[in-house]
This record gives C-alpha cells, structure tokens and sequence, in this order.
C-alpha cells in the first residue's frame, strides 16, 4: 500500500535526495554522457548545503529586520538612523534571494547545452561552444558571436577546502568529475 505523502518526514526525502544526487545508476556513477538525448544529468550541491544556503540567507533577512526595526523604534530622525533602515532593507532582500535560490543552484548537462543556475542568474550554455572546465570552478565558451565567457559554477563551488567536511569535498569533487567528463564528451 502506498505511504501518503504526508506521512513522510524529512529525513526520508533527505535520504531521497542523497540517493539522487549520488549517482545510484552505473551511468551516473561512470561520469558518462546521457545515453538519449532526451536524458540530462543534474549536478548540484548536498542537501546540507542548500540547507546552509536557507539557514545563512533567513539569518541575514532576519539581521535586516532588526536594523529596519530599530530605525521604526528611534524614529527615523537622523541619517544614520535611515541608514541602518535602508542597510536593513537591503539584507532582507538579499537573505530572501540567497535563501531560496540557494535551494535551486545546480548545472544541468543536457545533450546540447549546460543551464547553470546560480543564486542570481541562470545561464544556458551552448554545449559546442564549451571550450573548457575550469577548477575556479567555471565553464569557459564562447557563443555564436565569437565573444568569450566564463560562467561560475556555484553549484560545485568549495571556498575553503580545508573546512569543509570530507563528505562533501567527495561530493563536490565527484560532481565536478562528471562536468569534466561530460565536457569531453563534447570535444569527441
């Protein structure tokens, strides 16, 4: 008997995704091109990552608050005031914008173009334009004018390796290894 949705908690939908972007299937596993055209292959960070991106986006939002408050409390009288309102203002957009689009980062390799979706921007690449990956991590292409890119890949994109928790330099790096062989892929 199938289990209603609403009986799932969300270490089963965690555990989901885990099992999805680890790469279950021999293909995946391999860094192989989709085997159809009509397959893609989706990279994008931890579950506890995007979780990192809700946490540390809401905390900004909620600092913004704060300050947008203080300047309703002292009554907006001074400059300084207004400008820890507007300060204010401004943190609550961002924290909103990093908190939800950091839950969507991810590069999608389709048979003929990468999408990459960052926290600001989504970017569809032309997979013949590709000219190379890049550790920073980057997609460098040129497009149909002749005019030369460089593309950040926030999806696969450390900062500090040596901070970071092992199972997710392994994860990040994995991810990057099927961009690698997917970008090679191309060149053949």
């Amino acid at each position: 008997m199938p289990v209603p949705p609403s009986s799932h908690s969300s270490s089963d939908d965690d555990a989901a995704d885990a099992r999805a972007e680890s790469g279950s299937d021999a293909e995946s596993r391999s860094g192989a091109a989709p085997a159809s055209a009509s397959d893609s292959i989706v990279l994008r960070p931890l579950p506890v990552t995007r979780r990192g991106y809700l946490v540390g986006g809401l905390f900004v939002a909620v600092i913004g608050v704060f300050l947008v408050v203080v300047g309703f409390v002292l009554g907006f009288s001074s400059g300084t005031v207004w400008l820890l309102a507007v300060l204010g203002v401004l943190l609550v957009a961002y924290g909103v914008v990093v908190a939800v689009r950091g839950q969507t980062v991810s590069v999608t390799l389709a048979p003929d173009a990468a999408t990459v979706r960052g926290l600001l921007v989504t970017t569809t690449v032309p997979r013949a334009g590709i000219r190379r990956a890049t550790n920073k991590p980057s997609l460098e292409w040129t497009d149909a004018a002749g005019r030369e890119h460089s593309t950040r890949l926030i999806a696969l994109n450390l900062g500090n390796r040596a901070g970071t928790a092992p199972a997710v330099v392994e994860h990040v790096d994995a991810e990057y290894e099927r961009l690698k062989a997917w970008v090679r892929a191309s060149k053949r």
